[in-house]
């Protein structure tokens, strides 16, 4: 899918803040009414904004 963190998709930040979404999922603690992509490329934009 096209989105605007395509950047980050090959980070371990990616990989790890998507696992984690994930689970809740998968848990059903967490219900996404938008794609994945846009909320985990938010949360790694977010993240990497903080640690500069």
């Amino acid at each position: 899918m096209n989105h605007p963190y395509k950047s980050f998709e090959s980070t371990v930040l990616w990989s790890s803040i998507e696992k984690g979404i994930r689970d809740l999922i998968d848990n059903n603690d967490l219900e996404l009414n938008t794609p994945i992509e846009y909320v985990v490329g938010y949360l790694c934009e977010a993240l990497a904004k903080n640690n500069q």
